[in-house]
């Protein structure tokens, strides 16, 4: 029943448009519909920028965005790479 109920839910979304589960760190979900969040842009791009030169791990570059103000939107902590690598694989 749970399980029905969650796939019906999901292409509802979907149907009307919108983004099935949580978006991804730069962008909103804001009324079923995508956004960019123009804050996020700027660490996701220094994030990839600062990896695509090989000199840092993943750590490294957590502690740089952080020092640029980069922070958990829900808990206004440090963001931990394993955060990193999962947008990286998104």
């Amino acid at each position: 029943m749970f399980l029905a109920k969650s796939k019906w839910v999901i292409a509802e979304k979907v149907e009307q448009n919108g983004f099935p589960n949580n978006t991804t760190f730069g962008y909103i979900n804001r009324g079923g519909e995508i956004y960019k969040d123009e804050k996020a842009v700027p660490f996701v791009i220094k994030l990839f920028e600062l990896l695509s030169k090989g000199h840092y791990s993943l750590s490294a570059v957590g502690d740089i965005l952080y020092d640029l103000g980069l922070r958990n939107p829900h808990k206004g902590t440090y963001f931990g790479k394993n955060c990193h690598l999962k947008l990286l694989k998104e």
